[in-house]
């Protein structure tokens, strides 16, 4: 989604609706109509965000929803729950509300944690092409900016927050979910006083006040500090991230393009990058693409220690290792000359699968079934059809099942060679040890018949047919 250079300069539902059409929003380049959704704490910015959406569709017609997450860590979340639900109510406005348990972990703090739940509930709840607008200002921005700072950003970072983004979530970024910040450049003085001029109530969060938090710090402490000295302090930040945003938008259209020429199927036709054309570029280079390559995937740029990592243990790794590094729910590896990043392995499979024929008992010379591997499997989602020559002797007590992980067990490929341990089958033809416990094994009444994609047993490859596309 391309972003034009315009911001709104009052809350007011005509700029809205000119931030809306100068931005592209409500169709996209295949014509599609946007789905508009207003993610509603209850608090003044995001009261400000669905009142303007709600002036919006009177003035113009424009259709939306609200969302609600009810994080379960104040003791006042139920009462805020119901207050929104009252409000969209009596303004029938289409309201869905959700619960979260959030739980803290080490080294990483609770905002985060809360944040990244919200992004992954907006992510498995709202339909793709979704685009959540939220109430964040200006003042939000100068918070990021520091936080960012704080922890030694880059330009990419202290560009801080933009206007339109992709939802921070590898899911939300697969379902083309957008994040809508209409309200960045106005300040929260202008949101209350539109906020009062409306009449409208909105939550106050007790832990707001609570300077243990490092948002909260920065504005209770700090910036009053540097308001006093500078008081346009904030428009000045704004002015630099908007620059850096503008700049990095320029370096990522060049890097994508470099990118692109580093990118082909892997195994499996999984995206890989090809190292031997990375390692002939400059040394400055070759680090950003890796960044780049590896958010592309996840979603998340990797910090500065998983980037070094992967540097460092994967890529100079010598080809007979199997090094790795783990980021989020993502695995980065190397597999002969190519670098993959992959989630695949971290999705549980069942024990077995069974896949018997209904008709197994018919007069028919061939027996069909057909099964479709699951989500994990190394060709999830896809459909096999199986066809059972009646040369096999079948009756009601054949079972036909599918298994993973079994690589100890031996199949005789064909006719010239033994019985052969599947892991070492899988190794012989190219298969990375990561994957070999992802290939799905055909079992007929517990004799392995078939490893799939791969070989089938040679007493029964004139019995048995298995028709998939990889």
């Amino acid at each position: 989604m391309k972003q034009t250079s315009t911001s709104m300069t009052s809350p007011d539902a005509k700029e809205l609706y000119r931030f809306i059409k100068l931005n592209h929003l409500q169709i996209d380049q295949l014509g599609n109509c946007s789905n508009f959704v207003v993610a509603l704490s209850g608090g003044l910015d995001s009261m400000v965000m669905l009142r303007l959406m709600l002036e919006l569709r009177y003035q113009y017609d424009i259709q939306f929803s609200a969302i609600h997450v009810h994080h379960g860590l104040s003791i006042n979340a139920d009462d805020w729950q119901r207050s929104v639900e009252k409000y969209c109510e009596i303004n029938q406005i289409p309201l869905q509300s959700h619960k979260l348990s959030i739980e803290k972990a080490p080294q990483r703090s609770l905002e985060q944690i809360a944040r990244d739940a919200r992004y992954a509930l907006f992510a498995e709840a709202l339909p793709s092409n979704t685009l959540v607008f939220t109430g964040h200002h200006l003042q939000d921005q100068t918070e990021t900016f520091f936080l960012r700072l704080a922890r030694g950003s880059g330009s990419k970072g202290l560009a801080s927050m933009t206007a339109i983004s992709d939802l921070p979530n590898h899911q939300g970024k697969r379902k083309q979910i957008k994040l809508v910040r209409p309200l960045l450049s106005l300040s929260k003085g202008q949101l209350q006083s539109y906020a009062q001029s409306q009449f409208l109530e909105w939550i106050e969060d007790e832990s707001n006040q609570d300077t243990h938090f490092d948002r909260n710090y920065i504005r209770h402490e700090l910036t009053p500090v540097l308001e006093k000295r500078w008081p346009k302090i904030g428009s000045s930040i704004k002015t630099s991230t908007e620059l850096l945003s503008k700049e990095n938008e320029l370096l990522g259209i060049y890097l994508s393009e470099e990118l692109a020429q580093l990118l082909e199927p892997g195994v499996y036709g999984f995206e890989a990058l090809n190292l031997e054309k990375w390692e002939k570029l400059q040394t400055l280079k070759q680090a950003e693409l890796i960044r780049v390559f590896i958010k592309h995937r996840t979603s998340r740029a990797p910090s500065r220690n998983v980037l070094a990592e992967v540097m460092s243990n994967v890529i100079a790794s010598k080809d007979d290792s199997q090094p790795k590094v783990v980021m989020s729910d993502f695995t980065i590896r190397r597999f002969k000359n190519k670098l993959y990043c992959e989630q695949i392995e971290q999705a549980p499979l069942p024990q077995l699968m069974s896949c018997s024929p209904s008709n197994i008992s018919g007069n028919s010379s061939v027996v069909h079934s057909h099964f479709v591997f699951p989500e994990g499997s190394l060709y999830q989602n896809k459909r096999i059809e199986i066809k059972l020559h009646n040369s096999i002797t079948l009756n009601e007590s054949n079972t036909l099942v599918v298994r993973w992980g079994q690589v100890g067990d031996k199949i005789q490929p064909n006719q010239s060679s033994g019985n052969k341990k599947v892991s070492e089958l899988l190794k012989q033809l190219g298969c990375p040890a990561w994957l070999r416990s992802r290939v799905p094994l055909l079992y007929l009444n517990d004799e392995l018949v078939s490893v799939i994609g791969y070989a089938i047993a040679y007493p029964f490859q004139s019995h048995i047919e298995l028709d998939f596309s990889r």
